[in-house]
């Protein structure tokens, strides 16, 4: 059963690609039988232009330089057709792609007929805002205390925390406000702000503000590549790489995080209507279960060469 899931899951991802091979040939064919029309039609022409020279030359015995410019527009004039045909109908097929690609567009912005979620019940919102004031005034007199003891050297990020209240009190069951999600999210989106922002803007000297961009969107394809998105994740990256701020700062953001779960867990089990945390799981094995199937995968064609060989 297992190696018949593996067959079945093989053919499913090779259907898209057979249906761009079968694409591929098929415009291959296309071209090739347009090179074979211009290439007759000049060939018809080479004919006509031979037949209106001997024609031409048995009654008017024009000159032989006459005859050999006549030769070289006629062949100038089939050439320039052949590249009009050939640009008129990349305009038309180009044409026909970008008005198909701005329907699908256009179509698929209209929506579909999903409803959007209800509104919550007074009290679920009265305690997200409980939970968020809590845990936000919790958060920024730690950081008070950590400014007065450091003389305004350390601090923690609020920014990122303010997200993630929101998605802790009105989207508890979501992954993204899951504790799994904010801590390796953190972790992930801050390595890539550090790393761009040390090759990038200090190292290479490039421009503060793509540097920033690059840390924004390497966090986002980090954090959807190992299953750990966090959107607040996301804009603490932006904020490492634009700012002044280091490793420390990281350390404090992330130990706000854990004081944000922390309440949260209190706060969010205190109703009987709300779970949180929805599932801890902190292994890595969904994670990089994409590496998990490639090795095995890899295995798998490595036993086969052996048994060929023994064969």
């Amino acid at each position: 059963l297992h190696f018949c899931a593996q067959y079945i899951g093989s053919a499913a991802c090779m259907t898209a690609p057979r249906q761009f091979s079968i694409e591929s040939k098929r415009l291959r064919l296309r071209e090739t039988f347009h090179r074979i029309v211009t290439k007759v039609e000049t060939l018809r022409a080479f004919q006509h232009a031979g037949a209106e020279h001997h024609s031409h030359r048995l009654h008017n015995k024009p000159s032989e330089a006459s005859n050999a410019n006549n030769r070289r527009t006629n062949v100038c004039i089939v050439c320039l057709k052949s590249a009009y045909s050939s640009a008129k109908e990349g305009y038309h097929s180009a044409k026909d792609a970008v008005v198909q690609k701005a329907t699908t567009i256009i179509r698929k912005s209209t929506g579909s007929n999903t409803q959007p979620p209800p509104p919550q019940p007074f009290a679920q919102a009265y305690l997200a805002f409980i939970g968020s004031f809590a845990t936000l005034s919790l958060i920024y007199g730690i950081a008070q205390i950590f400014e007065i003891y450091t003389d305004d050297e350390y601090t923690i990020a609020i920014g990122p925390l303010v997200s993630l209240m929101c998605a802790q009190y009105a989207l508890t069951a979501a992954p993204a406000s899951q504790p799994r999600n904010a801590i390796y999210g953190q972790f992930v989106s801050a390595c890539g702000a550090f790393a761009c922002r040390e090759l990038l803007r200090d190292t290479l000297e490039i421009p503060s503000w793509i540097s920033s961009c690059a840390a924004g969107a390497l966090a986002v394809f980090s954090m959807a590549k190992l299953g750990v998105v966090h959107p607040p994740a996301a804009g603490a990256a932006f904020l490492f790489a634009d700012g002044n701020l280091f490793f420390s700062e990281f350390l404090l953001v992330l130990f706000g995080n854990f004081i944000a779960i922390g309440t949260a867990i209190v706060i969010n089990n205190w109703s009987e209507k709300k779970q949180y945390p929805v599932y801890w799981n902190f292994g890595l094995n969904s994670s990089l279960s994409w590496l998990h199937q490639r090795t095995k995968k890899r295995e798998i064609v490595e036993e086969q060469e052996d048994t060929d060989i023994v064969v």
